[in-house]
């Protein structure tokens, strides 16, 4: 992409650069020697997002860090009966604990290939999508979402690329640390891909995304992205 940008600009063609989310734009529009610079927040279909502390939701005993319990009630708390959701989480390791314990809370899970023995087989109600997932496999998680007969998706964040999954809301959560300054996992780009799965032009009004800050306070968040405070 480098070679062709530098052939374009040396031979004095036009270049229109056009990008849903990317780092470092001023950088690059100087390299390219842009005339004109462009940034929006605008999407077709309206974006609601929702800031909590996983703090806020109830965790269970079993679960010593309390992340695990806190997600389940988040999930269960933060979405409609109606809806397609998807979880994203950092960890695959956290992906399929949730999992396991919605096995253990009887909600039907649809993966086959598993760490864990399921106690009975029930309607699929609940999905893990990651790379670990055989093809197949993961194809079929990915064709009975997109037709509605899952509700909820739990997923790394490389469902947020590539992948035409169309959701009514996403929670996201986000891990942040303080060395000098804050920082969060995952970053402000890969957020911005997992809330691209929701609001799609043509089939919602508007789309829901709920950011589930570990590890800090939502003025933290609010000082790390000051736009979107």
């Amino acid at each position: 992409m480098e070679e062709l940008l530098a052939y374009a600009i040396s031979k004095g063609i036009n270049i229109l650069g056009l990008s849903a989310t990317m780092p470092g734009v001023e950088e690059l529009s100087n390299w390219i020697k842009a005339e004109l610079l462009i940034k929006s927040q605008w999407r077709p279909v309206p974006l609601e997002r929702h800031y909590h502390l996983l703090s806020e939701f109830v965790g269970i005993k079993s679960d010593e860090d309390k992340t695990l319990g806190k997600l389940w009630d988040a999930l269960w708390q933060l979405s409609k009966k109606d809806e397609k959701v998807i979880l994203f989480v950092p960890q695959k390791r956290l992906g399929w604990q949730l999992l396991e314990l919605a096995d253990k809370e009887k909600v039907g899970v649809m993966n086959q290939t598993l760490p864990f023995e399921k106690t009975e087989e029930r309607e699929p109600e609940i999905a893990f999508h990651n790379a670990d997932v055989p093809k197949e496999e993961r194809e079929a998680i990915e064709k009975e979402f997109r037709e509605g007969n899952l509700r909820f998706l739990i997923a790394t964040q490389t469902l947020a690329y590539g992948v035409n999954l169309p959701a009514d809301r996403v929670l996201i959560l986000v891990k942040m640390f303080k060395n000098r300054k804050w920082t969060c996992i995952p970053d402000e780009l890969d957020i911005l891909q997992m809330e691209g799965r929701v609001g799609r032009l043509g089939l919602k009004e508007k789309g829901y995304s709920h950011i589930l800050i570990q590890g800090g306070k939502k003025k933290c968040w609010r000082t790390l992205y000051k736009e979107h405070s």
